[in-house]
């Protein structure tokens, strides 16, 4: 566990800094309620791959790839319009 000392240094250290980039692991969303990965979706893993085969062959991969895709844009949407101008 970090120090005040360490906690109050990093604070001092993004108050002043023009920029900033924080690389996370991938657990990290779970803090703030995110169920983390993996997460199943009617029978399919959310993260995994579809395969282009599996696509083929099943009506149920092909909505779960429409459905990954119509999330992304979304997402991607919503943090392009928040992001602050530089």
């Amino acid at each position: 566990m970090t120090s005040d000392s360490d906690a109050t240094a990093l604070c001092r250290l993004f108050k002043h800094a023009r920029r900033a980039v924080v690389f996370t692991g991938a657990w990290i969303s779970t803090e703030s309620g995110d169920p983390g990965f993996p997460r199943p979706v009617r029978g399919l893993d959310a993260d995994a791959p579809i395969y282009f085969d599996d696509f083929l062959a099943s009506e149920e991969a092909r909505r779960e790839t429409s459905r990954r895709s119509l999330a992304m844009e979304d997402t991607f949407a919503a943090r392009v319009s928040d992001k602050p101008e530089f």
